[in-house]
């Protein structure tokens, strides 16, 4: 199987979503998934396809965009398919380029991107969710009103207020993720 099922997959059902947007860029193309830059006339989405066998990886962003809905700088869910073997998501696009394209086009790291990101991990724990992927490359852009946490598929789950010993070391590890990066 090539990546290029995935675009067949993203041709056939990106119109059962939207038949004004078209792929305007591809950010990452996989065997079983991939994220592309959808747009129309007057909009812009960022559109995540999963193929079984990865697809729970799909219903852990949507899961996450849920909990995650009234959150600023997080991304919010459009729409979604999903039938057997595939599911679409579609969500809002963040303003600004991820943290590694920041870095290489010779921007530098604000002492107010560490502050920035740490409230909105803050809030996404606050709605038990905790992000086991956060680095420059993938979940961290940069924006005009700061630091945008934006891909929730690798994610765990944890009770809403739980204080439990595995919730608090999720939490130590995104914090020192985030350290790692910007301080």
């Amino acid at each position: 199987m090539s990546s290029l099922v995935i675009d067949n997959v993203v041709d056939k059902l990106l119109p059962i979503l939207d038949s004004s947007l078209a792929v305007s860029r591809t950010y990452k193309r996989h065997l079983t998934w991939g994220s592309y830059e959808v747009s129309s006339d007057r909009e812009r989405y960022v559109l995540r396809v999963y193929l079984a066998p990865d697809k729970h990886y799909g219903h852990n962003e949507l899961e996450s965009l849920f909990r995650v809905r009234d959150v600023q700088r997080t991304p919010r869910l459009i729409d979604f398919y999903e039938d057997k073997n595939r599911l679409l998501i579609l969500k809002t696009v963040a303003p600004g380029l991820d943290l590694q394209e920041y870095l290489d086009m010779g921007g530098r790291i604000k002492p107010s991107f560490y502050a920035s990101a740490f409230e909105v991990v803050r809030e996404i724990h606050a709605r038990g969710v905790f992000d086991l992927d956060i680095h420059k490359q993938n979940n961290l852009v940069v924006g005009n009103d700061g630091i945008w946490l934006f891909d929730f598929d690798n994610v765990k789950f944890h009770e809403i207020g739980s204080s439990t010993e595995k919730a608090e070391w999720d939490k130590y590890r995104d914090v020192r993720h985030l350290k790692r990066h910007f301080l």
